[in-house]
């Protein structure tokens, strides 16, 4: 019972960490709360060691890649040496919290939740960022929950930071399911609630991708009939509803004046930003092996990154998989996209068929934003992924089949 409760009390120490603790009033700097992250992180994977009875880590491909996935980003530290002449030690340092935290998935495999108790920890986190965002924006400007915030105006409305923006998808994408299957007016209701709080993160990525892959969710196994009047209702809520709300319009103005600022779309940002991770390698072995993770403000390889960012006019956190390329290889990136093939294959239930969606999702807005990249937003993934692999037979069905065979045989003995 206590090595449950320890378990427990560490993931969710760790999940209060990626959020700073919510950093009322700002009373944690920013450097110290990414000490204290990485601290908890040390601190869990120690445990997940020494402390629990771990099974063989290599017992199944998925793990077998991901640990190649982990050597790959390793190697990339040379690269940093070789290429950038970064020191191997600044390498060392600045990879160690990006690296603790993909680490975590074995920390969150060893600790073995069942989905439910996964999905609880999941709804709690949601719950109160979404009560801290919520409470931002009551007092707005005057924010009071978390130091990383970005208050803007600029597109009709200010932009206030959500802690667990991926879970509060995740849920969204769980409450569109549970409309299929419960035929319950809460669910209809939960995910209005949760699309509103979507629209009013005011990040254009998470509103299209979330809202499209909803869709996708609406019209699973529907009649040609029902299909149609879920696909006019959508319609009729796109142009006749979602034009009268304020924050809509906001951003619609911010990407218009975007686009007329332009020259081309070749002068987009995060086209650019693609244009500039892709292509623009140092030599013909940093595409396979990466250029390492540099030491921004430190490092020599640091400045010279900061520098052709900034005369390119781009953010490595506006390109997910293109940084991570940068970064770390194709051979890293390949392992990580197998990955995500592989936990979405795993997914054959239609109870659980949103946890699919949501690894979509996490695919597609990571080509926009910088989720695969930095510490705080990587425990998320790696909780899910754990989830899908500790739980597998029920997600795929087969232990529902399993249980079949069983109570079909107890009959028969009967």
């Amino acid at each position: 019972m206590c090595e449950i409760r320890m378990r427990f009390f560490i993931t969710y120490l760790l999940f209060f960490a990626t959020a700073a603790f919510f950093n009322y009033k700002g009373i944690i700097p920013d450097q110290t709360s990414r000490h204290l992250l990485i601290l908890v992180e040390i601190i869990a994977i120690v445990y997940a060691l020494f402390f629990i009875k771990r099974n063989s880590l290599i017992k199944d491909d998925f793990n077998r890649i991901y640990i190649w996935m982990i050597l790959f980003i390793c190697m990339s530290i040379f690269c940093a040496s070789i290429f950038h002449h970064q020191s191997i030690f600044d390498s060392v340092i600045i990879l160690i919290p990006n690296l603790l935290a993909w680490l975590t998935f074995f920390v969150f495999l060893q600790f073995n939740f069942n989905y439910k108790e996964s999905l609880k920890i999941i709804i709690f986190f949601v719950s109160l960022g979404i009560i801290a965002f919520l409470i931002n924006h009551i007092l707005s400007p005057n924010i009071i929950f978390s130091g990383n915030i970005v208050e803007d105006d600029s597109r009709g409305f200010f932009r206030i930071f959500l802690n667990f923006r991926d879970y509060v998808v995740l849920v969204f994408f769980l409450c569109v399911s549970k409309i299929n299957s419960a035929k319950d007016i809460r669910w209809i209701l939960f995910s209005i609630g949760l699309f509103t709080i979507i629209l009013m993160m005011m990040i254009r990525q998470y509103l299209l991708f979330s809202s499209f892959l909803a869709c996708l969710i609406l019209l699973r196994k529907k009649t040609f009939i029902n299909k149609l009047i879920i696909i006019v209702s959508i319609l009729f809520f796109s142009l006749v509803i979602l034009p009268q709300i304020e924050i809509f319009n906001g951003l619609m103005e911010y990407s218009k004046k975007q686009q007329e600022y332009s020259d081309d779309l070749d002068a987009m940002m995060r086209l650019r930003a693609w244009k500039f991770f892709i292509f623009n390698q140092t030599n013909e072995i940093t595409p396979f092996l990466g250029n390492g993770f540099p030491w921004k403000g430190k490092s020599i390889y640091g400045q010279n990154f900061i520098q052709k960012v900034n005369y390119n006019g781009i953010y490595d956190v506006d390109a997910g998989w293109a940084s991570f390329f940068w970064f770390y290889g194709i051979f890293a990136t390949l392992c990580l996209i197998v990955l995500f093939i592989l936990s979405i294959k795993k997914i054959n239930v239609e109870k659980y068929v949103y946890i699919k969606y949501w690894l979509l999702f996490m695919i597609m807005v990571n080509c926009l934003s910088g989720g695969v990249v930095y510490n705080p937003f990587i425990p998320y993934l790696t909780f899910v992924f754990a989830m899908i692999r500790n739980n597998q037979l029920e997600l795929s069905g087969k232990l529902f089949n399993r249980n079949e065979v069983l109570l079909a045989c107890t009959k028969s003995q009967s």
